[in-house]
């Protein structure tokens, strides 16, 4: 499985991934990974729940927001009617402990693995030069609604709060408005002789393999002016433009002004 990056920004090398099967010592080195980050996470609920006892902090005013505006939700309803009205919030409710366990029956690639290895060793440090070589622009990480990469910025949240790293979603059922599916295209298109001269599933052909598609995502002068063309705004644009003007069920609402 592929994972990697694109931005109109060619002057960074894009980052390329393929995941393959853990071993052991992998394994093992992402469990400790794992819960060192949801000890982290604990303390910094513990330290919000704390907070928002006092009087004047910003956890406390997040937790009286969170009630006024269940109380302004209730009084609305019926005093008669009993449905509808929501629960105000404790402490424990408005800080809630994450449940991030891997479940080690499903194997394959998980958040873990995406939180420490793709996120943390090749997204963040790609968005940092990416930022730093575009100091009056915001820039966004664009990724689909896969429930690995929520579960990945939940577990590095504090990380991303520190960098001031920002992501925005495209709707759900909406691949097409992802320029990064139609990069993969653009890739398969440069790889045809490699796939018809691969005829072995042999460790070191696949291991060949992977060379030739890191090569051609990060090197390939062709496959590098198709990445300027599509991660540019107005391809971007394009793309929004076609699905919301789609026939049901392939149109969506997505906001042109992100």
């Amino acid at each position: 499985m592929q994972w990697d990056v694109a931005c109109t920004d060619t002057r960074v090398k894009r980052p390329c991934l393929v995941w393959n099967h853990e071993n052991e010592e992998q394994a093992s080195v992402l469990a400790r990974k794992l819960e060192n980050q949801i000890n982290r996470l604990k303390s910094r609920v513990d330290f919000n729940r704390n907070e928002a006892l006092k009087p004047g902090t910003a956890q406390n005013r997040y937790f009286e927001d969170l009630n006024a505006q269940v109380d302004i939700h209730n009084a609305s309803i019926p005093h008669k009617q009993r449905s509808g009205k929501k629960r105000r919030f404790t402490i424990e409710r408005a800080f809630k402990y994450e449940v991030l366990e891997r479940n080690a029956k499903k194997g394959g690639l998980d958040f873990v693995w995406y939180a420490f290895i793709a996120y943390e060793q090749e997204l963040f440090p790609y968005y940092q030069q990416i930022q730093g070589l575009n100091p009056h622009c915001q820039v966004y990480i664009c990724e689909d609604n896969v429930g690995v990469h929520h579960k990945a910025r939940c577990l590095l949240a504090d990380q991303i709060h520190e960098f001031n790293i920002k992501f925005i979603n495209t709707p759900a059922n909406s691949p097409d408005l992802q320029p990064i599916e139609h990069l993969h295209k653009d890739q398969k298109k440069l790889l045809l002789d490699t796939r018809i001269k691969t005829t072995s599933a042999a460790a070191a052909v696949q291991l060949e393999a992977e060379r030739e598609m890191k090569a051609i995502w990060q090197h390939n002068e062709e496959f590098t002016n198709l990445v300027q063309w599509r991660m540019s705004i107005k391809y971007f644009q394009g793309l929004a433009k076609r699905a919301k003007e789609s026939d049901p069920p392939y149109s969506n609402k997505y906001k042109d002004s992100l």
